[in-house]
């Protein structure tokens, strides 16, 4: 590809989409190719930092939470820009998956009988913001803050997942989502 200059994001984004589905996956490598041949815009700078969180996870240092959260500034801003709704969430964190990213499109997710998803990797926190239409939660281990909902339609008065500013400090377990502005919490619930 280094002497092919009849590319494009569409063709980067493709290749991206078939390597993460591969065993001998590797988020380095996949960050270089990215950085090098896609061409600059939100869905880039979206790729550049589902690699880095995924190699911050993985505690590589070069992925420090300066680098992630440049640009998950960036594809918020860029995507901000052209009219996309940055909120969406397009991929999620799954258990590990046999060499294969970690990260996958949400329509890649299993499902069980009830349609509940299946293989989500739990992570840990604490809750450490509460408004009434979003909460922040820093995981643990990996000091970067997520977003969450903090009275989700969907779980009634659950006062396991129902959050207040009562319950600012408080221990929670979710599964990770990704959208362009960042980091996303799903089935965010209290540890007592």
């Amino acid at each position: 590809m280094a002497n092919d200059t009849d590319h494009n994001n569409f063709d980067i984004g493709t290749w991206f989409e078939l390597y993460r589905r591969v065993e001998y996956f590797q988020a380095s490598d996949a960050q270089s190719f990215i950085a090098d041949y896609m061409e600059e815009g939100y869905r880039k700078e979206y790729l550049l930092y589902l690699m880095n969180f995924i190699m911050r996870k993985k505690g590589i240092s070069s992925a420090s939470i300066e680098i992630v959260n440049s640009h998950i500034a960036e594809s918020n801003r860029i995507a901000r820009l052209h009219g996309i709704n940055t909120a969406k969430e397009h991929d999620a964190y799954v258990s590990e998956r046999n060499g294969k990213c970690t990260i996958v499109p949400l329509s890649d997710i299993k499902r069980d009988n009830e349609g509940e998803p299946e293989e989500l990797e739990t992570f840990t926190g604490i809750v450490i913001e509460v408004e009434q239409t979003h909460g922040k939660i820093l995981l643990n281990g990996l000091n970067m803050e997520v977003t969450f909902v903090p009275k989700p339609q969907s779980v009634g008065e659950d006062p396991l997942r129902v959050f207040s500013r009562d319950d600012i400090n408080c221990k929670v377990r979710l599964n990770i989502m990704f959208s362009y502005s960042g980091l996303r919490g799903w089935n965010v619930v209290k540890i007592y």
